[in-house]
């Protein structure tokens, strides 16, 4: 009976994840959304083509977490205090990096 249930449950979880699988490859994550507005600004796109602080941006929890909220989107946006102080925390991420190596 136990064998049962636990085959049952395992069954529904998996279900459910293979939808939420299915919904996250349909639609672009919070994140890419809003690096693809970021893309748009020149202060961004200098900071991305550098491959030190491209791999910051798409590997730091911390950078991805900041960067996966809209209201923090926004504010890079139209902030440029804003702007300087989330590429300080991207060249302090990176240099934190070198540090662990």
């Amino acid at each position: 009976m136990l064998k049962f249930i636990a085959s049952a449950v395992g069954g529904v979880l998996l279900l459910k994840a293979g939808g939420t699988i299915e919904s996250y490859l349909a639609s672009p994550s919070k994140l890419n959304a809003n690096l693809e507005k970021l893309d748009q600004e020149v202060w961004f796109r200098t900071l991305r083509e550098d491959y030190r602080y491209n791999h910051i941006i798409e590997h730091n929890g911390k950078i991805r977490k900041y960067l996966s909220n809209e209201k923090n989107t926004d504010l890079l946006l139209e902030d440029g205090k804003e702007q300087e102080r989330f590429t300080a925390l991207v060249h302090e991420e990176f240099e934190l990096l070198l540090k662990r190596k």
